[in-house]
């Protein structure tokens, strides 16, 4: 079957629970009203990757749409193949021509994500340049939608090897109460307790910096190997960090390096996979590269940030926007408002929190607002 590649398509966003640290706040912002949806905890929406569905309908307002994206959120799949479309379907049948021909990717190789995140591990990716054969580089970067709180670098002068002894004490600790638990020798609530006193203890933050993160903020992480983290702080930031981030499409099991999980464990004991050793194999202790200013980008007119892998703009529409698209596929997130794409052959209409795929053979395409102003974020590579 011929699938059209000059047409513009609405994105089908997909859900992450994440039952630890997942919110309401995605699912409120994107305005939909089944409550199953809106009672779990999630902590992630793909807002394009290589898995991506592609409505084909009109509207982020449909029907058919939002059913869709309901079904399609409750059970993993749609029942029909009739109202949308595989965003590698479009790719297999011409790579150039809807992702772009200056670079020589046959699979989409971004992932967007809207996140909400109460706390999560400390980690690192490995630079591009530390060569070797385990992990993956996944260069990354976040746009903050509201105030936050992260860690970001070793504070100078941390002693590297107490903090290893820390951070491999606590992994010890915790397969302990895993294995408690896991045999019955120790409640949840028992073994939560005495993992949250032990931590307390030996305190791993006291080697790392912390820093609040104001909304609109940029942090590019895209260097790699340097200690980040979303912190937790329910009084100050009760809703956690929520970001707009942009990566290469890479999965956290081939990329992400964990020190310390912070004492997550789950009631049947299940903890997650920690590498301490290789974090403090791969992590870059120069201090100029442990200082967030380096990574806090100022925006340059529409330009928010430019790397070697993707690129984020935002603006603010207020009247017909005429694009012109000369090197690769776009993506387009409604930050605010309610955004008309409009091409040759398509009408689009996407509302706040709904994203569209622009394929590159849509070379030229209008963008207008339906409200008195819109706002959005567009990816790109180049």
């Amino acid at each position: 079957m011929s699938l059209e590649l000059d047409r513009p398509y609405l994105v089908i966003p997909r859900f992450i629970e994440q039952p630890t640290w997942g919110g309401s706040y995605i699912v409120s912002y994107k305005q939909i009203q089944d409550e199953e949806l809106r009672a779990r905890k999630i902590g992630q929406s793909y807002e394009l990757y290589g898995g991506s569905l592609l409505s084909l309908s009109s509207s982020s307002a449909d029907s058919q749409f939002q059913q869709d994206l309901i079904e399609y959120n409750k059970l993993g799949r749609l029942s029909s193949s009739a109202t949308h479309v595989k965003l590698q379907d479009l790719v297999d049948q011409n790579p150039s021509q809807v992702l772009g021909s200056s670079f020589p990717h046959k699979t989409m190789p971004l992932l967007i994500k809207f996140t909400q995140a109460l706390g999560n591990s400390f980690q690192i990716h490995v630079k591009k340049s530390q060569k070797q054969s385990k992990w993956k580089p996944k260069p990354e970067s976040w746009y903050y939608l509201e105030d936050g709180v992260i860690t970001y670098g070793l504070k100078r002068g941390a002693d590297l090897g107490e903090f290893k002894r820390v951070c491999l004490a606590v992994e010890e600790k915790m397969i302990t109460l895993s294995t408690s638990l896991k045999n019955g020798a120790l409640s949840y609530g028992r073994a939560k307790e005495k993992a949250e006193s032990f931590i307390k203890s030996v305190n791993p933050w006291q080697f790392i910096n912390i820093h609040k993160v104001k909304k609109h903020s940029i942090v590019d992480l895209s260097q790699g190997a340097v200690q980040h983290s979303w912190e937790e702080d329910p009084i100050h930031f009760p809703l956690g960090n929520i970001v707009y981030e942009v990566q290469l499409d890479v999965t956290d099991d081939e990329s992400t390096i964990r020190a310390f999980d912070k004492g997550k464990i789950q009631p049947d004991g299940t903890i997650r996979k920690i590498h301490v050793e290789d974090y403090f194999a791969f992590i870059d202790t120069d201090p100029e590269h442990n200082d967030l200013n380096l990574a806090m980008k100022k925006r340059e007119g529409q330009s928010l940030l430019h790397t070697p892998y993707y690129s984020l703009d935002a603006a603010t529409i207020q009247k017909e926007v005429v694009v012109e698209n000369p090197t690769s596929f776009i993506h387009i997130f409604v930050l605010e408002g309610e955004l008309r794409v409009e091409t040759p052959t398509r009408t689009l209409s996407v509302e706040k929190g709904h994203s569209c795929f622009i394929p590159r053979a849509v070379k030229t395409f209008a963008l207008s607002p339906t409200q008195e102003k819109t706002s959005i974020l567009k990816t790109h590579i180049g």
